[in-house]
């Protein structure tokens, strides 16, 4: 069979989005997957212009839906503390406008390019088989068999998606469509058996509770829909009786202790499924929490794309602190409704959920009446993926390899019976034009992350190579540079000792964005560091003020008290670091941070006996976390 143009377009990228892998990218994985996302989006649409095939108009109530996402996305872009940033997306996961107007392309163009049997057939195909070469790879990754990996510690599964819950999604939406495939006839039972069993076992070795549930979901769910359409109505009901049953017990075994740290780490994970406690699920509940009390700031268009690690710092619940504070949530709450309602706010997150229910209900719709003899596996194959990715995501995030192929299904499941009628006059200036901007925006994407991996990595190592310069080039050509311009700061002061210069590029961030924590906590830190290298008092207190102007905007996080109180002990002035240590112990009892500052200050004044009596406690407390956090 002769494919047509944009089907191999199709099929290439849903091979290249999951095993594409940069080994000269600084974050390796995800913002090049989004740049190549980019980069297809734009030729798809390019080659749809050149072709004369021009997207038009329908009354598909799902695509209505999303125009208006796109344009409240848009308007709360306007609105974000960095637009710039909102319209690109956080540098370590580019979830940006961009990526929403991508989406919303690669639904239109895949509802009117994919409505052919034979294409859809190739493409699950493709998928599946894509799939299987990832599961191998995360297997062989947690057996420790993979020479490409030199990690001897690999505890989960991430395979080519850089992260275990990533991974976990993208398998548990492909689970479902091999047994598609396998029901269709399209691949062969002994074959789709072995590839069930490698995705099963690779989704087990991520460890991942999002992934298991979203995997959960969707087989119920296809395998629900396929016995209600085979007329067993009561089988399916079991089906859904024993699944609530299942989540129960589940449920039940998470409120007992924790098996012991020596049990298999499968079944810690499986007993702890619910546990919210003492365990990674704690940090979601909190990051949820401060999300809560910003949406209520900001009710109505939110804080824009990829806002949340910015806002989450204004908000910090005290008890995230011996989790890493907000870097423990990565910028992302790990729940999608959270997400759309600390970008969009109120107004989007209601477009979002009728995004949802035009998505899914003619869908359950068609699952439901169609008659067995028309391919009804498809449809629930689709169904069954779509809702995996949406139980993944209220309790995870995604990947651009989820994103893609999220919107892609959702198209090709809402494709038109018939070829919509592309207009006569071929726009190739038009689709050049396209195609150029997905290349560029890849471009600007791939290069400035590339190069802050060469500053960073490489340049120490020779002398041929200036880290501060290559940082440069990063910073100039980056969409969103104050990510790299924190890494040209400490460039400046560990190859060339040059505070001054550091400080510079520091300053000038801070006061372009007085209202980040993060910025102004980089620059205290800096000072702080530069204050004790050249023990320059001056320079300690421009510490001090930095830090306070960082606690106006997040008075609750005990890591900010304790770091400006260790300032003031460098400063000789330990009543005032006494002040700001008990503060924080007082958000936050118990603190291993607080003990050990608690050492620091009785060492400067002389009394050995307190001091070792704080670094007992300090081991205490840090053995007691230890004993019960991480607990899976």
């Amino acid at each position: 069979m002769t494919l047509p143009y944009p089907a191999k377009i199709w099929l290439v990228a849903l091979i290249i989005l999951p095993l594409a892998y940069n080994p000269l990218s600084r974050w390796q994985y995800e913002p090049d997957k989004v740049a190549l996302l980019l980069a297809f989006t734009g030729v798809l649409l390019g080659a749809a212009f050149w072709r004369g095939a021009i997207p038009r108009p329908s009354k598909n109530y799902a695509e209505k839906w999303l125009v208006a996402f796109l344009l409240v996305n848009l308007l709360a872009v306007f609105g974000s503390e960095l637009p710039h940033w909102s319209l690109w997306g956080d540098p370590a996961w580019r979830n940006g406008f961009l990526l929403t107007l991508a989406s919303a392309i690669l639904f239109g163009l895949a509802r009117r390019q994919l409505f052919s049997m034979d294409i859809q057939r190739l493409l699950l195909q493709t998928l599946v088989w894509t799939s299987a070469l990832v599961s191998i790879y995360g297997i062989l990754e947690q057996l420790r068999l993979n020479p490409l990996i030199n990690d001897e510690d690999t505890v989960r599964a991430s395979a080519t998606l850089a992260h275990a819950n990533l991974l976990a999604l993208y398998l548990a939406m492909t689970i479902p469509l091999t047994l598609t495939l396998m029901l269709n006839r399209w691949l062969r039972r002994e074959m789709g058996v072995m590839i069930l069993l490698g995705q099963g076992a690779c989704l087990v070795f991520t460890y991942s509770r999002a992934g298991w549930l979203a995997a959960l979901a969707g087989i119920s769910i296809w395998i629900g829909f396929w016995l209600w359409n085979r007329g067993r109505q009561h089988l399916a009901r079991l089906l859904l009786i024993g699944t609530i049953a299942g989540l129960i017990a589940l449920f039940v075994l998470s409120m007992l202790p924790p098996l012991p740290s020596d049990a298999p780490h499968t079944l810690q994970t499986l007993t702890n499924m619910f546990r919210w406690k003492g365990a990674t699920a704690q940090i979601r509940f909190l990051g949820w929490e401060a999300a809560v009390d910003a949406i209520q700031e900001r009710p109505i268009l939110g804080y824009g794309s990829a806002s949340y690690g910015v806002v989450l710092e204004w908000h910090l619940p005290p008890e995230l602190a011996p989790f890493g504070g907000a870097e423990a949530l990565g910028g992302r709450p790990h729940n999608r409704l959270i997400e759309v309602g600390i970008e969009t706010g109120g107004v989007g997150l209601v477009v979002y959920i009728g995004l949802l229910v035009a998505l899914f209900l003619p869908l359950i719709r068609q699952a439901i009446k169609q008659p067995p003899e028309n391919n009804y596996a498809l449809k629930i194959g689709f169904l069954a993926a779509l809702s995996a990715n949406i139980v993944g995501t209220q309790l995870s995030f995604e990947s651009a390899a989820t994103v893609f192929l999220f919107w892609v299904l959702a198209g090709v499941a809402h494709a038109e019976t018939t070829p919509m009628i592309p207009s006569a006059r071929r726009q190739p200036i038009i689709g050049v034009g396209i195609m150029g901007l997905g290349f560029c925006a890849m471009g600007l994407i791939i290069v400035p992350d590339m190069l802050a991996y060469r500053g960073e990595s490489q340049c120490g190592k020779s002398a041929d190579c200036d880290p501060a310069q290559t940082l440069q080039w990063a910073v100039d050509l980056s969409p969103t540079p104050e990510i790299f311009e924190m890494a040209l700061a400490n460039a400046y002061a560990t190859s060339g000792n040059d505070w001054q210069a550091g400080g510079n590029v520091l300053q000038k961030l801070v006061d372009r964005y007085p209202t980040i924590v993060r910025f102004r906590q980089a620059y205290a830190l800096y000072l702080r560091r530069w204050s004790a290298a050249e023990q320059n008092n001056e320079i300690a207190a421009d510490s001090i003020d930095e830090y306070s102007h960082a606690l106006v905007l997040s008075p609750h996080d005990p890591d900010l008290w304790l770091d400006r109180g260790l300032v003031w002990l460098q400063m000789g002035e330990p009543n005032f670091a006494l002040v700001d240590f008990q503060q924080a112990n007082t958000l936050l009892d118990d603190y291993p941070r607080y003990y050990g500052a608690m050492s620091v200050y009785a060492s400067m004044q002389g009394d050995v006996t307190a001091a070792q009596t704080w670094q007992q406690l300090a081991r205490e407390a840090q053995q007691k976390w230890d004993n019960w956090v991480w607990r899976r």
